[in-house]
């Protein structure tokens, strides 16, 4: 059974890591770079963004474009889930 406030807490400290590695590869890994210059450049143009590139990308993990990705990995997890218990979500009634 999972236990939904561990898993919390504990995907709370991968996704600070995964913060980090991000500004970390950001600077090593030129593709990544790129790719986030890139994006950042589109947010620029769209008028999305009016901040410099080091203070948008140390927000970027906290985007709107990355929500939908974490949105979908929470109902997968949620599917998971219902299908190794699927009574759990069911309210029994008289």
């Amino acid at each position: 059974m999972v236990n939904s406030e561990v898993l919390l807490t504990d995907l709370k400290k991968l996704l600070g890591q995964l913060e980090g590695d991000l500004r970390e590869r950001a600077d090593d890994v030129p593709t990544l770079g790129e790719s986030l210059r890139s994006a950042y450049q589109r947010a620029k143009q769209a008028e999305r963004t009016a901040q410099s590139f080091e203070t948008w990308r140390e927000e970027y993990p906290n985007s709107v474009a990355l929500l939908s990705g974490r949105a979908r990995a929470t109902t997968t997890l949620r599917q998971i889930n219902s299908q190794m218990n699927p009574f759990r979500f069911i309210v029994y009634s008289e």
